[in-house]
C-alpha cells in the first residue's frame, strides 16, 4: 500500500486529475456540445488522454529523478526518489510512461490521419526532459518552457479533435478554436505565476545547487512584486470579458 501511495505521489495524481477534467470539460462541454462535426470518438479521446496524462506523469518523475540533491534540502521529508522509490525503478517506469505516451499518441494520429501529429508527443517527451535537465535552473527559460507546455497541452486537444476538419466560421468551429485559444492564454499566464513561486519556495535549495532562478537573481522581495504584477493580468482579463458579456447583453 505504501508502494502505491508513494508511486501516486511521485507522478502527482491529483494534479494530473486537474489535467484529465480540464480535456474532458474542453472536449465534452466545449467542442462536442456546440459542434456537430470532429475527429475525435470517445475511445480515440480516451486514448489521446492516456498519451497526454503518461507523458506528463512521465515528465514529473524525470524532474524529481534530476532533483535528488536539491530535494534533499528543499523537501528532506517528503522526497520520494531514494527513500520509497529507487533512482533505477523511477528511470524505468519513466521509460515505460514516455513509451506509453507516444504508442497511444501514434494511434491518435492515425485515426486523425495526420501522422505527424505524433511528433507533438515526442516533443513534449524532449521538452520535459530539457526542462529538467537544463532548463529549471536557468533564468526564467524553464517558467517560460512550462508555461508554454501547459498552454500547448489544452491547444493541442483543439489540433487533434477540431484541425483536421475544415475550421470555417459557418459551423462555428473558428469560434471554438478562439475560446481555446484564450483558455490556454489564461493557463499559460497562471502556470507561468505558479512556477515563480515554486521558485520562491525553493530558494534555499536552488541557490546551494548553483540555480540560476528569478527569486536568486532579483531577491525574494522584487520576485513577490513581479508575481504580484502578473496576477493582474488574469484579473484584468476576467473583468474585461466580464464588461465585454454585460455589454453584450445589454445592447440584445
Amino acid at each position: 500500500m505504501n508502494k502505491i501511495i508513494s508511486f501516486l505521489s511521485l507522478i502527482r495524481f491529483t494534479n494530473l486529475l486537474f489535467v484529465i477534467a480540464i480535456q474532458v470539460l474542453i472536449k465534452y462541454f466545449l467542442i462536442n456540445s456546440y459542434l456537430e462535426s470532429y475527429c475525435l470518438s470517445n475511445l480515440d479521446f480516451s486514448i489521446y488522454l492516456i498519451a497526454l496524462i503518461s507523458i506528463v506523469a512521465g515528465g514529473y518523475i524525470i524532474n524529481d529523478i534530476y532533483d535528488i540533491e536539491i530535494d534533499k534540502i528543499n523537501k528532506p521529508k517528503t522526497r520520494i526518489i531514494e527513500k520509497e522509490i529507487s533512482k533505477v525503478s523511477a528511470t524505468n517506469l519513466y521509460h515505460s510512461l514516455n513509451f506509453l505516451g507516444i504508442s497511444s499518441g501514434f494511434y491518435t494520429a492515425l485515426q486523425v490521419n495526420r501522422l505527424w501529429f505524433v511528433f507533438i508527443f515526442i516533443f513534449f517527451c524532449l521538452s520535459l526532459w530539457k526542462y529538467s535537465k537544463d532548463y529549471k535552473t536557468k533564468f526564467l527559460k524553464g517558467n517560460l518552457q512550462v508555461a508554454l507546455l501547459t498552454a500547448l497541452s489544452i491547444i493541442n486537444l483543439a489540433l487533434f479533435d477540431l484541425v483536421p476538419l475544415e475550421i470555417i466560421n459557418k459551423n462555428g468551429s473558428s469560434i471554438i478554436i478562439y475560446i481555446i485559444i484564450i483558455y490556454a492564454g489564461f493557463s499559460f499566464i497562471t502556470t507561468l505565476i505558479r512556477e515563480i513561486i515554486k521558485d520562491l519556495e525553493d530558494s534555499e535549495g536552488d541557490q546551494k545547487m548553483g540555480a540560476n532562478t528569478l527569486a536568486i537573481n532579483y531577491g525574494i522581495i522584487r520576485t513577490k512584486n513581479i508575481v504580484a504584477f502578473l496576477i493582474l493580468i488574469p484579473i484584468i482579463g476576467v473583468a474585461f470579458f466580464q464588461y465585454f458579456q454585460y455589454s453584450v447583453l445589454k445592447s440584445t
